[in-house]
């Protein structure tokens, strides 16, 4: 019905000619607000309801928080957001279109509906495969969307680097692992330019098909059982992917850096969220998916700050809560540090359920047989690999399911953990793997890395008015580029030829128009920096070709 009268809609105009307010008349219609909607039908049967009737949101979904505000957060909001200390008169909703996105938000609010700013004829369509239905909705989809929570992390970051150098008088971190991190971070994201989130359509799948009973959604015991709840599934959710090899070798990417900072919180991989579903799916035969909605934000948004060596201890809540200190002895490599500290806000599961272990000796980070790369494909496709590579290698049809499913430390003859004793040493002295490169090719990374960051902040905050072409164009550039990067940190032979493709390929993408700037002005510094870097590396390729073949002769 709605496919069919969409190209049919006019607003009805609320207002008289005398400009006074209408009332439709008819069984159950209320008096209309300001806003135009389509009038109730005088009886039943008596006469033509208008087309916009149809796509009128029920007036049972306009719901609200307890605080008043719907579909939007302050600044204030999402500061506490990333400590998890929004309390529930603020983040209750009635439905899952009320949920603000707390890591991304509308940049302009939507017009008011009247006379100056009719509806248009027909919704507009959003590029993910999605579509607005309402027509109070309209104006909304068609508003750029601009990460929120992007200035937050930048902030904490900043903070982080100079409270390190007054504490330690160095940094935190590499800028090779520190641009690592963050290119697995964009990766890990751009799925989500494409497809809708897992966690939520199968949430709303269950609870649409399955529900046991529905507990009320503006209940203070129903957020805080929320609370427990999401917290309670990630602790599983994470514990088991540190315990089954194939689950592990897409959580890995998180652990395989040789640092501890914030960088590393964004270090996420892009296949984990397609397994972490369904270890929330319990708590849709009964809670609400806009309550559910909200925490599972909350609760990745929480574990951003404990990301961290600046924070040493935080006095008694670190008996409840997940603490950086906690979090450091997940992320070491030592033996005592091996399969600890899963929870993530709360650290009580692991002290219920034995998997505890309080930071003592100096934790060493990383994975404990290090990948040495810092190319993010690589990275997150090479576990997939080694577990290929061992499941044929490996005699045995029990033994081949096993080297799936069972810990990434199992053997035939092991258990399914594997032996203890072959955790590799830790003596102190490990050197993080850091190739040595220029201080020019440091600052060109840097820079070359912010203009990609720009275009993925665009992407995000344009992708309901792009083409699919475009879409799929600019993260064709995204991955190149970051690749592109991964070769250059790694200083690789072909890194000078990778990036004169990645620069072509930017700046003829730019020239035609399928890329943009915020700033104009840069329109112009763009195409002389990136035909600048095109002749640079192709002087540097020549040389290269020309030592070669000097050392040949």
């Amino acid at each position: 019905m709605i496919s069919k009268e969409v190209g049919s809609f006019s607003a009805a105009n609320p207002l008289s000619a005398k400009g006074k307010r209408t009332q439709a008349t008819g069984p159950g219609c209320r008096p209309e607000r300001a806003r135009p909607r389509a009038r109730c039908p005088r009886a039943a049967g008596a006469g033509r309801v208008p087309p916009s009737a149809h796509l009128r949101r029920p007036q049972s979904w306009v719901g609200t928080a307890r605080s008043g505000r719907t579909m939007g957060t302050t600044a204030g909001q999402q500061l506490r957001a990333l400590f998890y200390v929004v309390p529930p008169g603020e983040s209750s909703f009635r439905t899952l279109d009320e949920v603000p996105d707390y890591v991304e938000k509308v940049r302009a609010p939507s017009p008011p509906l009247s006379r100056q700013h009719p509806l248009p004829a027909s919704p507009p369509t959003l590029r993910r495969g999605t579509t607005c239905l309402f027509p109070e909705d309209w104006g909304r989809c068609d508003r750029k969307r601009t990460p929120k929570s992007i200035p937050f992390f930048i902030a904490f970051i900043v903070l982080e680097f100079a409270v390190s150098w007054v504490q330690q008088r160095k940094l935190p971190g590499r800028i090779n692992d520190g641009i690592s991190s963050l290119s697995l971070g964009i990766l890990s994201r751009l799925p989500d330019v494409l497809f809708r989130s897992v966690d939520l359509v199968s949430y709303v799948y269950v609870w649409n098909n399955y529900k046991l009973f529905e507990l009320p959604w503006d209940s203070h015991w129903t957020w805080y059982l929320t609370f427990l709840g999401v917290d309670f599934a990630y602790y599983w959710f994470h514990r088991v992917s540190h315990e089954v090899n194939i689950l592990w070798a897409a959580h890995q990417v998180h652990h395989s850096s040789e640092d501890y900072n914030l960088f590393t919180a964004l270090r996420q991989s892009c296949l984990q969220r397609y397994t972490s579903w369904m270890f929330n799916l319990p708590m849709a035969l009964f809670i609400p998916p806009s309550v559910f909605a909200v925490h599972l934000q909350f609760n990745l948004l929480y574990q951003f700050w404990i990301h961290t060596e600046v924070i040493t201890n935080i006095g008694p809540l670190e008996w409840i809560l997940n603490t950086p200190s906690h979090h450091r002895v997940h992320h070491g490599r030592n033996p005592y540090c091996i399969d600890k500290n899963y929870g993530g806000t709360l650290i009580i599961w692991d002290r219920i359920f034995g998997a505890f272990e309080a930071e003592d000796a100096k934790v060493v980070y990383g994975l404990t047989h290090p990948v040495n790369s810092f190319e993010p494909i690589l990275l997150q496709l090479r576990p997939l690999a080694h577990i290929w590579n061992t499941f044929w290698a490996t005699p045995g049809f029990c033994n081949k399911l096993s080297v799936i499913f069972k810990g990434p430390g199992w053997g035939p003859g092991k258990p399914r953990l594997g032996l203890p004793e072959e955790i590799p040493a830790v003596t102190g002295n490990e050197v993080p793997f850091n190739p040595s490169v220029p201080a020019y090719l440091n600052c060109y990374a840097v820079v070359h890395f912010a203009v990609i960051m720009e275009l993925y902040i665009d992407l995000l905050a344009t992708v309901t008015t792009l083409s699919q072409q475009t879409i799929l164009l600019r993260i064709g550039i995204i991955i190149l580029s970051l690749t592109s990067f991964g070769f250059l940190m790694e200083s690789r032979p072909k890194a000078g030829i990778l990036e004169i493709i990645r620069c072509a390929v930017f700046l003829g993408a730019y020239k035609i128009g399928y890329l943009r700037n915020q700033l104009s002005l840069l329109d112009y510094a763009y195409e002389v920096l990136f035909s600048l870097c095109i002749a640079f590396w192709g002087i540097q390729t020549m040389r290269r070709i020309t030592s070669s073949k000097d050392k040949h002769l």
